[in-house]
């Protein structure tokens, strides 16, 4: 949901918490806390001027890493490739020339040919090498988006911050001698990254205590908070996750099946089945919302920042009313894979359709300017 949405000469402190306040002052939500980059400016701006808790998020951690890695190891594997295709080329001219010295008497490799055949194996080795490390950049920059939640998304249990901090930790210790070969920038990457865990543990650690005092405020008893923490939260957490695009559709299709299969467990429970209609539902609304809490992610907010920056240097400037109608746009038009939009998810309630509500309140355009017709040329003479 797009609160704020204006372009600021600075990007200070005070710039970030005025914009937010503004963006807030209509609405009847409590900030809990702010999921960023690793900025100076707006993360000053949540831990002094807003108070509130400030979260490292995934996505620049992420890029950081794909960007120094990536650069690299494509420098390398072209120039391997480069490497490959020219002792191949100088291997087969090598066989040629024997074979053309020697057609009928069979003779062993000269130097020459060893060593050029020696080059060829060296090269295809370096490729091999640089195609499995750019395969490991991969599975760890995927890897990390799958460990960093508090619900474990195979299993549905929770996880505690001593696991995510584990399989964090395990994940770029897999970039280490790859960081080693490298170089500095590298080694860099995989340092900043790591400066995040303990962040990214405490954000674990707050959603649970969130969560935790809110179920205990709605749950009339001790066996429904264990209903709701166990099995009802981490379901609708697994179907909230299932409804992401960059997911593969295999690990879609199982995060639904788990899920389904945690929420049979929640209506097979006597006493979850005996409560009244209207508290099932408040109760599943609770768990909905809570699930939502956690946000390490801020990539949606990213792209639509950048594709508003290309708007505004190849314009040299945008309206003001421009930009209030794309938040519009952003927050009621654009939907998700499973037809939400940003303002239906963010109020909990569905909304009407946003061309029919223009539609219903514009004007209609005025008629065409009635003119009198012109007298067409007559090149001939004929007329009259």
């Amino acid at each position: 949901m797009a609160v704020v949405h204006r372009i600021a000469t600075h990007r200070d402190a005070l710039t970030w918490a005025t914009a937010i306040r503004s963006g807030m002052g209509t609405l009847t939500v409590k900030l809990l806390a702010l999921c960023a980059d690793g900025a100076s400016g707006i993360q000053s701006a949540a831990t002094e001027h807003l108070e509130v808790r400030f979260d490292p998020e995934l996505f620049h951690v992420q890029k950081g890493l794909g960007d120094a890695f990536g650069m690299r190891l494509r420098s390398e594997l072209t120039a391997a490739h480069k490497a490959r295709s020219k002792a191949a080329i100088r291997s087969l001219n090598l066989d040629l020339e024997a074979t053309a010295r020697e057609m009928t008497d069979a003779v062993a490799p000269s130097p020459l040919q060893q060593e050029a055949a020696a080059t060829l194996e060296a090269a295809q080795q370096a490729m091999a090498q640089i195609e499995s490390e750019q395969k490991t950049v991969h599975e760890v920059r995927q890897t990390l988006s799958l460990a960093l939640h508090p619900v474990n998304l195979f299993t549905g249990d929770w996880q505690d911050s001593d696991a995510v901090e584990r399989a964090v930790e395990d994940q770029l210790h897999r970039l280490d001698p790859i960081a080693e070969r490298l170089g500095r920038k590298c080694a860099v990457a995989v340092a900043s990254a790591r400066e995040k865990i303990p962040a990214w543990a405490a954000m674990i650690s707050a959603w649970g205590k969130l969560v935790r005092e809110r179920v205990a405020q709605e749950a009339p008893s001790a066996e429904l908070q264990r209903v709701m923490l166990i099995w009802l939260i981490p379901a609708c957490y697994l179907a909230w996750v299932s409804g992401r695009n960059h997911l593969p559709a295999s690990v879609r299709s199982y995060l639904r099946a788990r899920s389904a299969e945690l929420l049979g467990k929640v209506a097979a429970n006597p006493e979850w089945s005996s409560l009244p209609q209207g508290l099932r539902v408040h109760l599943e609304s609770v768990a909905q919302e809570c699930a939502r809490w956690f946000v390490r992610c801020s990539s949606g907010t990213e792209g639509h920042n950048q594709w508003t920056a290309r708007h505004l240097h190849r314009h040299h400037g945008v309206r003001a009313d421009w930009l209030a109608a794309l938040k519009v746009v952003h927050n009621f038009m654009l939907r998700r894979a499973d037809g939400t939009t940003a303002a239906q998810r963010f109020y909990g309630r569905s909304h009407g359709n946003l061309l029919e509500y223009l539609c219903a309140r514009m004007p209609l355009p005025a008629l065409p300017r009635s003119r009198t017709p012109k007298p067409r040329p007559d090149p001939l003479g004929l007329a009259p």
